[in-house]
């Protein structure tokens, strides 16, 4: 990822992932201008919840299929 120095011009960083090839814009360059302080997402994406943390311990043991109790 490459951003300019100017940084009103974030939007003209540069990434060699293949959605920026396609799209000219992807998470890459918009996650390192926010971490430099280039821009500032909108409060909305801080509610956004990015998924549940994995029990611990063995999984259980799966239940007998096509059994009648």
């Amino acid at each position: 990822v490459t951003l300019p120095v100017d940084k009103l011009k974030w939007l003209d960083g540069v990434c060699n992932c293949p959605a920026f090839f396609k799209k000219f814009m992807c998470k890459h360059v918009v996650g390192m201008a926010t971490r430099l302080n280039h821009c500032k997402p909108p409060p909305a994406t801080k509610n956004v919840k990015t998924g549940e943390k994995k029990r611990r311990g063995r999984p259980s043991k799966s239940k007998k299929a096509l059994l009648i109790q």
